[in-house]
């Protein structure tokens, strides 16, 4: 196969082709010489011979290079086996030693375990034979009892436990601080807010414990009609109980706000908190009742996937702001009178079919909150929470002032750190004031802010 004579192979010899064509090819060689002899080589009949002779010729010689081929085929195939089985061959010798050493070590444990066992059982027979046999003990000399116990020592144990008390009981103090990330006094608020601006509000609770405990003719009758079953209730302490220390405390953050920028005091107030249930719409309807008594005052109710403002008031709310928005109701409209405030009208959320987020962050909404300020002396909104949702953080760029709301032991100072990042990024309306609501009346930090006597109401006969 390495030569150049591919006739000398046999494979190429006893081929059914080749020898076919060889025949044809002889044939038509010798009916050429015989036609060459009768009518020489430019006769037509001896051209057209001649052309079968070459097309023969070159089918036998592609025939022939085929059958080589496939014998060089057929070679490199067999070469590829024999060194796939040499590999085998190997890997099954590497085996076969290492079953042959697998072998020898298990017969090598399985004689040390055999000893083992031997050994184990010649050492308890062991001790049971010494155990068997009598100690030959005498008493030597009668022991007698030290004249002072060695143990236990008790003034140097009580000393060790009291001081071990007194570290452990500081190291416990310290890390639960630091464990609690939750905002309980205007000291917290000042450390991680750094805002040096905060009013605090007490547990509305326990000043209705105070007056439950009073006499039947001194109790308070709320001006406005409770919550139906289920609703969540809204406490109006401001107009029941106006001399009581949330009604107080109420009274000082109107002052903080009055007397923020003298002669010129904040026209729209934005109540927002980091999360639901934190007491920012009780906050701003307490502090909405402040500011109508001061001049005409407009609450708006913009936390539409879940605005209450009406329910609060047991009024009947067909439409409100995001019929407003949507276009589909005018202003005028929207706007509701509270029964027995004059000077205080509110505009509820209304029924909300769509996008909360898109109709806030409206051109429109500026409009609203524009014709609000041509209107009413004061406007107050009350927002979704700033966190979860974009709303506040957009009406924060449409207003005067900001009131951060956060709750007592709830809120943490993570989230009231990021509420204030996130106002102060999109460049929003200044944060007036920071309100801690539900404070511990009993707790010290709240005591010294002037809230911690008895409180007791003298307004009624």
């Amino acid at each position: 196969m390495q030569g150049n004579n591919p006739d000398s192979l046999p494979e190429v010899r006893s081929n059914p082709v080749v020898q076919q064509l060889s025949q044809k090819l002889a044939e038509q060689r010798a009916e050429l010489a015989q036609t060459l002899v009768v009518y020489g080589k430019n006769h037509p009949a001896a051209r057209k011979l001649q052309s079968q002779v070459d097309e023969l010729q070159s089918q036998l010689d592609a025939q022939k290079h085929a059958t080589v081929n496939s014998l060089r085929a057929s070679y490199a195939a067999a070469e590829a086996r024999e060194q796939l089985m040499a590999a085998e061959m190997k890997g099954t010798t590497k085996e076969m030693g290492q079953m042959a050493r697998y072998t020898a070590l298990k017969k090598e444990l399985q004689t040390d375990v055999e000893l083992y066992n031997s050994l184990y059982a010649k050492i308890k027979e062991a001790g049971i034979a010494a155990a068997s046999k009598s100690a030959n003990i005498r008493v030597v000399d009668a022991a007698r009892p030290p004249e002072t116990p060695a143990s236990p020592r008790r003034l140097l144990n009580l000393a060790v436990g009291l001081l071990a008390a007194i570290f452990g009981g500081v190291a416990l103090a310290f890390v639960s601080e630091e464990l609690d990330n939750k905002l309980h006094s205007p000291e917290d608020i000042r450390r991680w807010i750094g805002s040096s601006n905060v009013s605090i509000i007490p547990v509305i609770g326990e000043a209705e414990r105070q007056e439950a405990r009073l006499p039947w003719p001194r109790r308070m009758v709320r001006l406005l009609p409770s919550s139906t079953a289920g609703e969540p209730q809204t406490n109006t302490f401001f107009l029941e109980r106006p001399n009581s220390p949330e009604g107080e405390a109420v009274q000082a953050l109107y002052a903080s706000i009055m007397l923020a920028w003298p002669g010129n005091p904040p026209q729209a107030l934005l109540m927002a908190s980091s999360f639901p249930g934190e007491g920012k719409t009780t906050v701003a309807l307490n502090l909405s009742y402040a500011l109508a008594k001061q001049g005409r005052t407009c609450l708006v109710d913009a936390d539409l996937r879940k605005g209450r403002l009406a329910r609060a008031f047991s009024l009947n709310a067909s439409q409100g702001l995001s019929e407003v928005l949507k276009g589909t109701a005018a202003l005028d409209g929207a706007l509701l009178e509270v029964p027995g405030m004059s000077n205080l009208s509110i505009l509820p959320a209304g029924l909300l079919k769509g996008n909360a987020g898109s109709l806030i962050c409206s051109e429109t909404m500026q409009m609203v909150v524009q014709e609000l300020r041509q209107r009413f002396q004061f406007v107050v909104i009350d927002s979704a929470p700033i966190l979860p949702f974009v709303d506040g953080r957009a009406l924060s760029t449409l207003v005067d002032a900001v009131i951060l709301v956060g709750r007592s032991g709830v809120t943490t100072r993570q989230a009231m750190r990021r509420s204030v990042e996130l106002l102060s990024e999109i460049h929003g309306a200044p944060i007036l004031q920071v309100v801690l609501n539900a404070a511990d009346q009993s707790a010290t930090d709240y005591k010294q802010y002037g809230y911690g006597y008895a409180y007791q109401d003298t307004t009624l006969p």
